[in-house]
C-alpha cells in the first residue's frame, strides 16, 4: 500500500486546456453549442516534465460531452 502512495506522489499528469474556439456544428446528446479545446496533456516525475503530448478535442459547453 505505501508503494503506491509513494509512487502517486511522485508521478503525476496534468492536463491543462490551452485554447478555446467556437466549432461548427451542434452536440449530439443535448443538441448545445460545442467549441474545439486545444490540450496539453504533462506526464511529471517530481516536478520534472518526462514527456507532453497537445491535441484537439471537441468539448460540448453545456453537457461536458467530450469527444
Amino acid at each position: 500500500m505505501t508503494g503506491r502512495r509513494m509512487r502517486s506522489n511522485f508521478c503525476k499528469q496534468k492536463r491543462r486546456i490551452k485554447s478555446t474556439t467556437p466549432a461548427k456544428g451542434v452536440c449530439g446528446i443535448c443538441g448545445g453549442p460545442v467549441s474545439d479545446v486545444k490540450v496539453k496533456n504533462t506526464a511529471m516525475l517530481c516536478f520534472i516534465p518526462l514527456w507532453w503530448k497537445t491535441h484537439h478535442e471537441i468539448l460540448c459547453k453545456n453537457c461536458e460531452w467530450s469527444d
